[in-house]
């Protein structure tokens, strides 16, 4: 996951007091709008990462499906591949329906 940098800040401040400086500063104040933006972007960033960990669960999942032994049968236990995608699709709605509020 890859934030943008922050964003740019209301001003800056001087290390040497509570004086606003617009040189010389040591780092910017952010205004409360700035960081909740800032955090909720890194919130749904970190969503989206799990979605598609999650994604590739449910590809591998139903590509071992397809896995046949030397007599053709299965060669994993499909139900429990089917148990363990549908699981995961549960996870993934459920974030998605956070991501959504």
């Amino acid at each position: 996951m890859t934030l943008p940098p922050l964003p740019e800040p209301l001003v800056m401040v001087n290390r040497y007091g509570q004086w606003a400086s617009t040189s010389d500063g040591d780092g910017g104040v952010f205004t409360a709008a700035q960081m909740i933006a800032y955090a909720t972007a890194a919130v749904l960033a970190e969503r989206e990462a799990v979605i598609g960990m999650c994604d590739e669960t449910i590809d591998m999942a139903t590509f071992a499906k397809a896995a046949r032994d030397e007599n053709g049968e299965p060669f994993y236990n499909n139900d429990v591949l089917d148990a363990v995608a549908d699981a995961v699709d549960e996870i993934v709605t459920a974030i998605r329906a956070r991501s959504a509020v």
